[in-house]
């Protein structure tokens, strides 16, 4: 076959102009909303932190609070109070409050409670239902829960379960629209997809991070700055600051890119993260049959619970511990009291979909493989100088072929071939690029 039949993703230049357009009607209320959304927020976050670094017990080092905040499955506690005021916002009517942008969208929070909901841009709706279906995918690929009757095992990286979408012409807007806080450049209504929210990364960890990788003249600004409440660490696994690098002009935490350098400066666990990569690219490639384009992988927080969005039912034998008919509401909502540092993968807007039965072996491997290294630099890669550099691509390859080979296993010979294809081409990939002088990781091919 000459292409792939991928279902194709709307790849519109993120400079396309947008129309003026007149936002909705505003109460006169509006602003003073949007004004007590963002101090809910402030005062939940403040109340969280004060509470963990009285449990961390680390003093003032502040790479080791890093090292035991950003490590895999490590659990911070919050006081039951600050768990009882997130537990009661869920019944306030609060107005949304920005929490991130990317290609297709912005991202709103209510404060308070356990979704997200990513708006699409004017031109964007289309590559907004493209992500729907997409990371629909992956995360039946990824919880085996949603699909009746499985006992696979979930794994180490997470993906947020996506609720539902609604369409512009969705009766809820009506309710809604007034708690959008837009320029008139921003329309609504529009499209809109409800997922699970990662919780952002603790404030002792975000301050750590400013203290130890921020100009000193920019840390205040920084660390009063709203926008980095908001802060998820983007995994640059495959990439290390050039030596000499001027400061910064500014430092954004909002999605903070984490070079391998650093990561190796903190003794974090880098091995780690690389086996999280490497599974879920497996099962986002052979069990979603997705090609992973654009995506991104972050650490971020998740509370500790093992049920979908914001209830974990009782057990049987916790019901029958109930003498009496009562609410049980109180118990069966997430505990926010315990947070977990996980990898998560997000974004799937530019992603195609392919079916490996139905195209030519070859090109799907040269399309994954493109796919691979036109991503931001998450994975590591081949043929580096670096011996731990080297070291962490083949555990990385190691890693995705054995979950791989579980996933297809009794399938055909040709369909088990496939991610050994892959890692081959990814190293060949990488050697003709380094021969023509190309540099290393280089993300686009080139003639």
């Amino acid at each position: 076959m000459s292409s792939l039949p991928l279902v194709p993703a709307v790849r519109r230049p993120l400079n396309a102009s947008e129309e003026s357009a007149e936002g909705p009607h505003r109460s006169p209320s509006f602003e003073f909303d949007i004004r007590l959304a963002n101090q809910l927020s402030e005062a939940l976050d403040n109340h969280q932190n004060q509470h963990l670094l009285a449990n961390l017990a680390i003093g003032g080092d502040q790479e080791a609070t890093l090292r035991r905040i950003l490590s895999l499955r490590s659990a911070t506690s919050t006081s039951s109070s600050f768990a009882q005021t997130h537990q009661a916002m869920r019944n306030q009517d609060v107005a949304f409050r920005k929490i991130g942008f990317g290609q297709c969208g912005l991202v709103f929070e209510q404060p308070g409670r356990p979704i997200v909901i990513k708006i699409a841009r004017r031109f964007f709706e289309e590559s907004l239902w493209m992500d729907y279906r997409a990371h629909s995918r992956v995360m039946e690929a990824f919880y085996p829960d949603v699909i009746e009757g499985s006992t696979a095992k979930e794994p180490e990286c997470r993906v947020p379960r996506v609720h539902y979408f609604r369409t512009r012409e969705d009766k809820w807007w009506n309710d809604h629209i007034q708690k959008f806080g837009f320029t008139p450049q921003f329309a609504l209504p529009t499209s809109a997809l409800f997922m699970e929210r990662i919780l952002p990364i603790p404030k002792a960890a975000r301050e750590a991070l400013i203290n130890v990788f921020c100009p000193e003249r920019l840390r205040a600004a920084v660390k009063q700055d709203p926008v980095n409440r908001d802060c998820l660490v983007r995994l640059y696994m495959g990439r290390r600051r050039a030596e000499n690098t001027p400061e910064p002009q500014n430092f954004p935490l909002r999605n903070f890119n984490l070079f391998l350098d650093q990561m190796i400066h903190l003794d974090l666990p880098v091995g780690e993260y690389a086996d999280a990569l490497a599974e879920a690219l497996a099962l986002i490639h052979w069990m979603a049959n997705v090609d992973g384009y654009d995506i991104e992988f972050i650490l971020g927080s998740e509370p500790m619970y093992q049920y979908p969005w914001d209830c974990r039912p009782l057990r049987s034998e916790e019901v029958f511990d109930i003498s009496l008919p009562c609410s049980t509401a109180d118990r069966a909502m997430v505990d926010f009291k315990k947070r977990i540092t996980r990898v998560w993968v997000l974004d799937f807007n530019l992603c195609s979909v392919f079916k490996p039965t139905e195209v030519d072996s070859k090109a799907l491997v040269g399309h994954l493989v493109n796919a691979f290294f036109e991503n931001d630099p998450y994975y590591p890669i081949p043929q580096a100088t670096n011996p731990l550099d080297r070291l962490l691509w083949e555990r990385f390859s190691k890693e995705y072929l054995r979950k791989s080979e579980e996933i297809l296993a009794g399938e055909a010979e040709n369909l088990q071939s496939l991610p050994i294809a892959f890692i081959e081409g990814c190293v060949e990939r990488e050697r003709s690029n380094l021969e023509r002088g190309l540099g290393h990781g280089c993300r686009f091919e080139k003639a």
